[in-house]
């Protein structure tokens, strides 16, 4: 997750490339094994991490959900749905819920909203303590574009939804745990209801998340390095749960080299 969060695959991975970094990955990490392991397409470590994928990417929409809706339920004056809906207007209008201060024209803190944050810091607390290979990154200099970017489109996404009216409050133990539910729309191509429409997926989101991605390998690098630092403070267990990578060749042990109008701090 640490190097597809940090590579240009915003939804498709090659397979050859995969392939490659899980066999670089396996051999960095147990580089006196003897015998190999087959990352064949074929092969089921390949589909095992394939599916392992999908879930990490998905896990960005769900995240962005369940934030946005815990939001509005800890705060009075987003109790009713006309006051959602007028939330997520204001935020979608010029990406004000990218920005940490939108009307600051000068110094406005992309990807610096504590809403974007508290997204990305699911990714980081997923590969906290996790072995690091960042000779498969770029310069050795991470950038997160993809994980930052899909951080960004699951946001877009849940604010479209409320806006629509199609993210709703749901009872936990009426939903296997989560706070949030999406109302089915139409599929046209099937004249049945479905989720197909909304789903957080390669073909409604890929073209948005690309854009993004295009914009955060512009910033330059100490600007990545302040996102990485403030996210860290919305992890589940900061700093706590990271095994040292010190005798893993080519990799590091640390991570880290409010919107005022964005949820203030509510989870």
């Amino acid at each position: 997750m640490y190097w597809i969060g940090n590579s240009d695959y915003g939804w498709t991975v090659p397979e050859t490339e995969l392939e490659s970094v899980l066999e670089h990955i396996y051999y960095t990490v147990y580089p006196h094994r003897l015998g190999g392991c087959d990352f064949d397409v074929e092969e089921l470590a390949f589909q095992l991490v394939s599916q392992r994928v999908h879930e990490w990417r998905a896990s960005f929409g769900s995240t962005a959900n369940s934030v946005l809706i815990a939001f509005f339920a800890s705060t009075p004056e987003y109790k009713t749905q006309e006051a959602r809906e007028e939330y997520a207007e204001e935020q979608l209008e010029e990406c004000h819920f990218v920005y940490e201060d939108p009307d600051n024209e000068e110094q406005p803190g992309a990807f610096l909203s504590e809403y974007i944050l508290r997204i990305f810091a699911s990714h980081l607390t997923a590969i906290a303590g996790q072995v690091r290979v960042d000779s498969l990154v770029e310069f050795g200099k991470p950038g997160y574009q993809t994980a930052l970017a899909l951080s960004a489109v699951a946001a877009e996404r849940a604010l479209i939804l409320v806006k629509n009216c199609l993210l709703v409050d749901s009872n936990p133990s009426d939903n296997s745990g989560k706070n949030h539910k999406i109302i089915q729309t139409l599929n046209e191509a099937t004249n049945k209801m479905s989720h197909t429409g909304t789903a957080f997926s390669s073909g409604n989101w890929e073209t948005d998340t690309m854009a993004y991605m295009d914009s955060i390998k512009d910033l330059p690098y100490e600007c990545i390095q302040e996102i990485l630092a403030r996210a860290e403070e919305y992890m589940k267990h900061p700093r706590n749960n990271r095994r040292s990578t010190a005798d893993v060749p080519g990799s590091s042990a640390s991570i880290t080299p409010v919107n005022k109008r964005s949820p203030p701090s509510y989870l």
